[in-house]
């Protein structure tokens, strides 16, 4: 199977969030598994266009008030050592965190590592910059080779004929 991690701001702007939702389901036609977090925003619209291959992780039990019933929904253990280890490695200020903010950040190593990790990332941020918690899913795949496409920039016809080659 292939995964992409489709995620990105609560604040991303409509026509935005309308472009997320083509491309969830143009990606999900061409055999893309999504894997996002379950928040309000990007990763609502990116789950909207999917209608049945989707990995929604989420920080706690109740997190999506109405879940998809195609959907897979993954709930971070306490027990994900490799998941509440990378914050210290990829938060700039890990101490900062509530217990629920840790689960969230965790959260968000799962939607870019997995078995197999994601092979890319479609988010939108304010300004394109690495910020929110979706920084802390694009620091790790920075980290870790993975492409990074942002609709602050890249437009979904670009991405589109860019994943063609992958």
């Amino acid at each position: 199977m292939k995964y992409y991690a489709g995620i990105g701001s609560r604040k991303t702007p409509p026509n935005i969030l309308k472009e997320m939702k083509l491309l969830a389901s143009q990606l999900e036609e061409r055999g893309w598994w999504l894997r996002s977090g379950g928040a309000g925003g990007a990763d609502e619209s990116f789950a909207d266009g999917v209608e049945e291959k989707a990995e929604i992780w989420l920080p706690w039990e109740g997190f999506v008030k109405t879940p998809n019933p195609l959907h897979t929904y993954r709930i971070i253990s306490s027990d994900d050592e490799e998941s509440f280890q990378s914050i210290s490695k990829y938060h700039p200020r890990p101490k900062s965190l509530s217990k629920s903010g840790e689960s969230l950040m965790a959260r968000n190593y799962r939607q870019v590592i997995g078995n197999p990790n994601s092979d890319f990332i479609i988010c939108w941020t304010p300004n394109g910059e690495i910020c929110g918690g979706t920084g802390q899913a694009l620091r790790i795949a920075k980290d870790k080779k993975i492409t990074i496409f942002n609709m602050f920039f890249d437009s979904r016809e670009d991405i589109l004929n860019i994943i063609s080659l992958f």
